[in-house]
């Protein structure tokens, strides 16, 4: 029986993971709601700097979420942004690429702590110490989410 239980609970929990889907999150003191999907793709691409607010833009992306984040963004590789970004800075230009976590409690202890950063997690690892943020006035839950893993 308790092995029954067992593999139940742990059905249970991977099916959650495996259906969990990527979130936009800010710190809570932010103003921002929502993004369109254009503004996301600028931000991860170094042309906006500013929230509407004023403040400072700090980019943050986990592994190993990154690589789904940018194929569903820019149907690209995460080698392929890394390139882009490299580039960039080479290039003089005062974008300051993603800060990289290496967990996903880091990245909300970061963000729960810093008012002008913005990073994506896996919805299953979301708490109250950050705030999601809709993308084309759609949240993570909704089928019509643009940043959908199907």
């Amino acid at each position: 029986m308790k092995k029954m239980r067992t593999l139940l609970v742990s059905s249970f929990i991977l099916g959650c993971l495996l259906n969990a889907q990527i979130a936009i999150v800010v710190n809570k003191s932010n103003d921002v709601e929502n993004f369109t999907i254009e503004e996301l793709k600028q931000l991860y691409h170094g042309d906006l700097f500013l929230f509407e607010n004023g403040l400072p833009i700090i980019l943050i992306e986990t592994q190993p979420l990154a690589e789904d984040f940018y194929q569903l963004l820019y149907n690209k590789s995460r080698i392929k942004i890394k390139k882009y970004w490299i580039s960039l800075v080479f290039s003089g230009r005062s974008a300051i690429p993603p800060t990289e976590k290496a967990t996903a409690g880091e990245v909300l202890e970061f963000v729960a702590n810093t008012p002008g950063a913005i990073a994506f997690i896996s919805s299953s690892d979301l708490d109250d110490r950050v705030k999601t943020v809709t993308i084309n006035s759609n949240s993570y839950e909704q089928e019509t989410y643009p940043l959908l893993k199907k």
